[in-house]
C-alpha cells in the first residue's frame, strides 16, 4: 500500500513530515487535517478549466455545523474526486482537462469528502453506508451497512438513515475511521475498519449514552453526536461532536478517553478541527488541536464565547507559501468555499458551486469551461397527469417502482413536492440516476419497494 503509506505520512508527528503535492488523498491532505504538502505550485498559476457542480444543498445553516458548505476535493493521480450533497453522488474528474470520467451514486446524499488510497475510494452517506469503490471506474469493491437497521427519517428533503455517516472519514496506519448517526438517543457509532475489505476492526456504541450536566444546569443524558471531520492527533482518534468539544477515542481499541456534555462556561464545539502544520507550532492551541475562530463560536444568553484563530480553515499551504481563500489566483468566480493543491495544480471551489483548476499554463485555445447536463424534463412524456391545480403542492410523494421515472419529474415541474422514487431493480435505479433523474426535489433509492421502511408520519 505505498500510495496508502505517502497518504498518511503526515499523521504521527504531524510536523515531522509532509504530503506530497503529488496527492491529496482526503480532507485537509492528510490524517492531522494540516493541509499542508511538501511541493510547490507555479508561482502565478492560471485557469486551465472550470466546471459547474449542482447547487451545493448542505445540512444546516448554522456556521458551527455547516461541514457541507460546498464539496472539498480529493485527488489521486491525475484524478479529482467530489462528493455531492445534490444528487447524492462521487464523481471523478480527469485534473488536466476537467472532463468527467464516472460517476456512482448512493442513497443519500454524500456530505464529507471521501478517502483516496490504492486506486481506492472510501465514502459515507446519509444512507448509513460506507462504499469502497475503484478509483479508476467507480465499481464497488466493497459496501457496509454501518447502522443497526434500515429505519429511515426525513432529514432535509431526503429519506435518511435514522443513523446518517456524519463523521467524515480519515485514513492512518492502513486502518480506516469513520462514525455514523447524530441523536444520542438512538446511539451513534464509531468504526475502526480494514480499508482492503470494509471489516470491523473495534466499534464504540457506548458514547451516545454519559448522564451529565447540559445547558441551563439540567442534568440528563446524552452523548456524543458526531458530526464533522475525523482526524487523528498521536495516538487520539478526535471525533467533532455537533456543538459540544470534540471527544477523544483510543486509536488502538476504541476506548472513549474524553467527552463533555456542552454546557455554560465550556468551549463551543463544532465541525472543524485539525492538527497544527510545521508552520504553526508555535500558534495558539488547545490540547494539541487548532480551531477555526468563524466556525468554533457560540453565543450563550449574552456572551459570546469563541476558541480558535482567524483563518485556520481558509488557510492551506504548498511548500513555505500560504494560499488563504479570501485572496485566491485571478479567475476565481464567486467566494471560495474550498482548496486543495495536487498534481502541480491547485484546484478552488466556490460557495455557488463553482469548480476551478489552475496550473503552469492553460489548455490550448483558454480556459475551457464545462456546464451543468440539461435536466431531464417530463412534461411531455407524462402529459397524461393533472394539471398543477389538481395536485398537491406541498408534502411528500412516494413512488414504489421506477417503471416511469419521468412521471416523477414532470410532478417535480409541476408541485412543490419532494419525491422519493423507490425500486429494487439496480439496473432501473442505475439508469435513471445516469439519465439525470435525481437531484432537487428528486430522490432515489435502491430497495425492495415491498419491504421498505417507510416513517409512520410520512402520510
Amino acid at each position: 500500500m505505498k500510495s496508502c503509506i505517502r497518504a498518511i505520512a503526515a499523521a504521527a508527528p504531524l510536523a515531522a513530515s509532509l504530503v506530497t503535492a503529488a496527492d491529496w488523498p482526503m480532507w485537509r491532505a492528510d490524517a492531522g487535517r494540516t493541509a499542508a504538502v511538501a511541493d510547490t505550485l507555479p508561482e502565478r498559476p492560471v485557469l486551465r478549466w472550470t466546471r459547474q457542480l449542482p447547487s451545493p444543498a448542505p445540512a444546516y445553516v448554522d456556521a458551527r455545523l455547516r461541514f457541507d458548505a460546498a464539496p472539498e476535493p480529493v485527488v489521486l493521480g491525475k484524478r479529482l474526486f467530489l462528493a455531492s450533497n445534490a444528487d447524492d453522488s462521487l464523481a471523478a474528474y480527469d485534473t488536466d482537462t476537467g472532463a468527467e470520467l464516472w460517476k456512482t451514486f448512493a442513497d443519500g446524499p454524500v456530505r464529507f469528502a471521501p478517502v483516496a488510497y490504492d486506486d481506492r475510494i472510501v465514502f459515507g452517506s446519509d444512507d448509513g453506508c460506507v462504499r469502497c469503490v475503484k478509483a479508476s471506474d467507480g465499481s464497488l469493491v466493497w459496501k457496509i451497512r454501518a447502522v443497526p437497521s434500515e429505519r429511515r427519517v426525513l432529514g432535509n428533503g431526503r429519506l435518511i438513515s435514522v443513523w446518517p455517516v456524519r463523521g467524515g472519514p480519515v485514513l492512518h496506519g492502513g486502518r480506516l475511521y469513520f462514525a455514523a448517526g447524530v441523536w444520542p438517543l438512538e446511539g451513534t457509532f464509531v468504526f475502526c475498519v480494514d480499508p482492503a475489505n470494509g471489516e470491523t476492526i473495534w466499534r464504540n456504541d457506548r458514547a451516545a449514552y454519559v448522564y451529565g450536566i447540559h445547558p441551563h444546569e439540567a442534568e440528563s443524558f446524552g452523548g456524543l453526536a458526531p458530526q464533522g471531520y475525523l482526524l487523528v492527533d498521536g495516538e487520539d482518534l478526535v471525533v467533532p461532536s455537533s456543538q459540544a468539544y470534540p471527544a477523544r477515542f483510543d486509536l488502538a481499541t476504541g476506548e472513549l478517553k474524553e467527552f463533555k456534555l456542552p454546557a455554560p462556561g465550556r468551549l463551543p464545539g463544532g465541525w472543524f478541527a485539525s492538527t497544527p502544520a510545521q508552520q504553526e507550532e508555535e500558534r495558539l492551541k488547545r490540547r494539541g488541536l487548532l480551531f477555526d475562530a468563524e466556525v468554533n463560536a457560540g453565543r450563550h444568553e449574552d456572551k459570546m464565547r469563541q476558541e480558535g484563530l482567524e483563518g485556520v480553515r481558509s488557510t492551506i499551504r504548498t511548500g513555505e507559501r500560504e494560499w488563504r481563500f479570501e485572496d485566491p489566483p485571478a479567475g476565481v468566480e464567486g467566494r471560495v468555499a474550498a482548496m486543495a493543491a495536487a498534481d502541480g495544480k491547485l484546484f478552488v471551489v466556490t460557495e455557488e458551486g463553482l469548480l476551478h483548476c489552475f496550473g503552469d499554463a492553460p489548455q490550448t485555445g483558454g480556459a475551457r469551461h464545462h456546464g451543468l447536463p440539461r435536466p431531464k424534463s417530463g412534461a411531455s412524456e407524462a402529459s397524461d397527469l393533472p394539471g398543477p391545480e389538481f395536485l398537491p403542492q406541498h408534502g411528500y410523494g412516494v413512488a414504489l417502482g421506477l417503471g416511469r421515472p419521468d412521471r416523477l419529474a414532470a410532478l417535480a415541474e409541476r408541485t412543490r413536492l419532494n419525491l422519493v422514487g423507490i425500486d429494487a431493480s439496480p439496473n432501473r435505479v442505475r439508469s435513471a440516476r445516469q439519465e439525470g433523474w435525481v437531484g432537487g426535489p428528486i430522490h432515489l433509492i435502491k430497495t425492495d419497494p415491498g419491504k421498505v421502511d417507510l416513517p409512520p408520519y410520512l402520510f
